[in-house]
């Protein structure tokens, strides 16, 4: 893996080490950690010990630093958390969150404010049995090189004493202080992509009938069983322990074991401002396997600010109201779907406030902005052919959610407006051949609308008093998606699959595709104009960049118009405006430059078997398609950190209540891969700095 710069060293970084510990002295001869230095896990025993088995082994993966490096430690927290012999079947279970009622338990203060915080102590070079105590409590005598578990009142200065037969006591002082990080925002923030559990085709049933259309539909005679069906620490927003934001906390346990760290997420896939983060959620992609329909989930009745607020408040205070600004494009219509509470104007949002807090956030993590433009949407528009299908109906029929009153993230959007771009149109004006109506750009909404949202974002955020306290405030930016192993774009190479030219004929009927995660001969970017088999070409034939004279058929140029249309106004927004906010603001694209969506790994993989769609085919795979039974979700990889539309149904294909997940399989497409998540971990923990986390009163 490619060497990671240094984060700040371990003494300098308060909020894991230093100044907070000052006032304590500290013993030579004595070694102590935290018991459970990863609060979440600490609800069962044996979670608190798979908890910290993972700690002990992410600092193990980074000996001789003072710093734990996520992308260095990879392959060890993979180890951890996707295992599954664990109690419950994994540590992802093993938490204070609640699966069931989407809550962080009943009981908060076990989680929040312990009145007691176990520890480890021992005396290594020490010969001879120890007696530990700590004023009235007093331990059983053990040899003092082994460890001996105490229980020890946190934020407070303890005197730990060591009564060594046949010699003189020895004395230390323990303070355990707990960071409390509070993570927030988009399919980014929650690790979309990911799932703790990714399926198991193993689980796959007998073959049954043949397989549809040239082996591609084999799932509708090889059925998966429920119990290989993909499952996330929280499944209706697809929120997962592999996040960026997740494994940045695990990474601040790790790297000071004197130290614990209280990780709680509220991210949701699919959010947007209006969406999820300072209104309820009107959409979420796990949302119609909740038990009480998706109507009952928290994330459709609360915003993530108030769910926030609800878990960390001891006495509520008042709601207050915000006004969503006027003269927007689109989203003044959503507010009209979204749950309202009594007396809530059709164009007001409400934030809850605090009276008492039982404890505020040290640091806060959040990722949003991206669906504000339509992400999911305009990466499909760059990854469907100009004249495919959307699962279940014709192409045109989809184009109702271009509509203005819906949410762009759910349907197709067009980077930007350009003549001709039919699919671009309104489904009115795609009726009606006198009207030229566009549906909102990506550009568009990143330039007029997105500003707009981020203001209201941040006003409610400060309005709530979560962050009051904070000493650390990161706003994390969007990776680069489309590029190469080269930094190159996404089609400045390899344009063409070698020796092909056409769509072999038995094949024609895929070029009205059904499924988008059909992609057997869909590339990311692609089209299906004049060569159905190119990738899509980043720049001009004359080396002109392709912002210039962008012709009709802009798919041509999917890359650069995405990355450069897109993406560039939407980073550059989000960077400005919460910087402007007080938010430190994080860019992720440096990091993954070189391992867009087209890098390549440098082992010979052709565009056909990279994201090819396994094919099922007299009796057994094709063995020119990856068999889903040999796909490994997490392997680390050189080239390529984000996914496919294929291997993203391999990883996150879900069955429920009968029926099969094919929008959620698909969902995580053009997302992150873990790895890259612990990549971007890497710099959310360099970003913290030398900022110290104090112990708060409230």
């Amino acid at each position: 893996m490619r060497k990671t710069i240094a984060v700040v060293a371990a003494l300098s970084l308060g909020l894991v080490a230093g100044p907070a510990l000052a006032a304590c002295a500290d013993n030579p001869r004595i070694d102590w950690k935290v018991a459970g230095g990863f609060a979440l896990f600490n609800k069962t025993e044996a979670g608190r010990q798979a908890g910290d088995a993972l700690l002990d082994d992410l600092a193990a993966a980074n000996a001789g630093s003072t710093t734990v490096s996520m992308e260095k430690a990879y392959e060890t927290a993979i180890r951890h958390l996707v295992k599954t012999d664990l109690p419950d079947g994994g540590l992802y279970k093993a938490t204070f969150y609640n699966r069931s009622s989407e809550t962080y338990g009943d009981d908060k203060k076990a989680l929040l404010k312990p009145d007691y915080r176990r520890i480890w102590i021992q005396m290594p070079s020490q010969a001879g049995d120890c007696v530990w105590r700590t004023g009235e409590t007093v331990s059983a005598p053990r040899a003092c090189a082994e460890a001996t578990a105490l229980e020890v009142k946190p934020d407070t200065d303890v005197d730990v004493t060591a009564e060594i037969a046949g010699g003189p006591p020895v004395t230390t002082c323990v303070k355990v202080e707990d960071t409390l990080i509070l993570a927030m925002g988009d399919s980014f923030a929650a690790g979309e992509g990911n799932p703790d559990r990714p399926t198991k085709w193993s689980e796959l049933t007998a073959e049954g009938r043949a397989a549809k259309r040239g082996g591609i539909d084999w799932w509708s005679s090889l059925k998966l069983r429920p119990s290989g069906s993909a499952d996330w620490w929280d499944n209706t927003c697809h929120r997962s322990l592999l996040s960026q934001h997740a494994l940045a906390a695990l990474s601040l346990a790790a790297q000071d074991r004197r130290r614990s760290v209280t990780f709680v997420s509220f991210a949701c896939s699919g959010a947007t401002m209006l969406d999820g983060f300072v209104a309820p959620r009107t959409s979420a992609p796990g949302g119609p396997r909740h038990k009480g329909g998706e109507w009952d989930s928290i994330a459709y009745r609360e915003s993530q600010i108030n769910q926030a607020v609800d878990l960390l408040c001891e006495v509520k205070g008042q709601e207050q109201k915000l006004a969503i600004p006027q003269g927007l494009t689109y989203w003044n219509q959503l507010s009209s779907h979204t749950l309202k509470k009594a007396g809530q104007g059709l164009k007001e949002v409400v934030v809850q406030t605090c009276s008492t807090w039982w404890r505020r956030p040290d640091v806060v993590l959040n990722t949003l902005g991206g669906n504000d433009i339509g992400f999911a949407g305009v990466a499909a528009w760059a990854v469907m052919p100009a004249n495919g299908r959307t699962p279940g109906s014709v192409f045109f029929l989809a184009n109702s959610e271009l509509e203005k009153s819906r949410n762009p993230n759910m349907g197709l959007v067009c980077p930007l407006k350009v003549p001709g771009q039919w699919r671009c149109q309104t489904i009115a004006s795609q009726w009606n051949p006198f009207t030229w109506d566009y549906a909102p750009s990506a550009e568009e909404l990143a330039l007029i609308d997105l500003p707009a949202m981020l203001d209201l974002g941040a006003r409610a955020f400060n309005l709530s008093g979560l962050g009051a306290k904070a000493k650390v405030k990161i706003h994390t930016l969007y990776p680069s998606i489309l590029r190469d192993e080269a930094g190159r774009l996404c089609g400045e190479r390899w344009t063409k699959l070698p020796g092909v030219r056409t769509i072999p004929a038995k094949d024609e009927g895929l070029r009205m595709q059904r499924e988008p995660w059909l992609a057997q001969y869909t590339r990311v970017p692609s089209f299906f104009q004049p060569d159905p088999w190119s990738f899509g070409i980043a720049n001009a034939p004359d080396g002109k960049d392709c912002l210039y004279g962008v012709p009709d058929n802009i798919a041509y140029y999917s890359a650069c118009v995405l990355e450069k249309r897109a993406w560039a106004n939407l980073n550059r927004n989000v960077g400005e405006v919460m910087a402007r906010s007080g938010w430190t603001v994080v860019d992720q694209a440096p990091v993954t430059a070189r391992h867009g969506v087209c890098a390549s790994d440098g082992l010979g993989q052709t565009y056909e078997k990279e994201f090819g769609w396994p094919r099922w085919i007299a009796g057994g795979w094709d063995r020119d398609y990856p068999a889903p039974t040999d796909w490994n979700a997490y392997a680390p990889r050189s080239g390529r950190w984000f996914r496919t539309a294929n291997d993203a149904a391999l990883t996150q294909y879900v069955v429920f209540k009968g029926k099969e997940g094919r929008g959620e399989a698909v969902s995580g497409t053009i997302h992150p891969t873990a790895q890259a998540h612990a990549v971007m971990a890497d710099q959310i923990v360099r970003a913290a700095g030398d900022l110290h986390a104090p112990v708060h009163a409230d």
